[in-house]
């Protein structure tokens, strides 16, 4: 499985990711744009109970992180009421076959501010 980044703005496929970036996050902001990404395997799985976690915020001890997923890209700007906020608890994403949903996450971070490491962790029944 690997990361597939994508435009916010258009939806057009930017290629595989090694890493996502929110963009230099000013304190008591939204990052200055979502990242976009879909979850991608290279032949047919079929999953079940797909689920994105938050498990390091290093740098960013009090930031917040919302999310939204979607099977279909629509436009979505960082602060859109659609990002629901989580802490660490599993957001689920959908899955069809080989990809999943697109999923969108914003970054506010109320006191610091700069670039910071944020690591998710995937999880899935087969």
């Amino acid at each position: 499985m690997h990361i597939e980044e994508y435009d916010y703005l258009s939806g057009v496929h930017l290629g595989p990711a090694d890493q996502l970036t929110f963009g230099t996050v000013i304190a008591g902001q939204h990052s200055p744009h979502p990242v976009l990404f879909r979850i991608a395997s290279e032949t047919p799985l079929d999953l079940h109970n797909l689920q994105l976690f938050l498990t390091s915020k290093d740098g960013w001890s009090d930031a917040e992180f919302g999310c939204y997923t979607n099977p279909v890209f629509t436009r979505i700007e960082s602060g859109d009421p659609r990002l629901s906020h989580f802490s660490g608890s599993g957001v689920s994403i959908g899955w069809d076959s080989g990809i999943s949903d697109y999923i969108w996450i914003d970054a506010e971070v109320p006191t610091s501010q700069g670039v910071a490491q944020v690591a998710f962790r995937l999880t899935y029944d087969e």
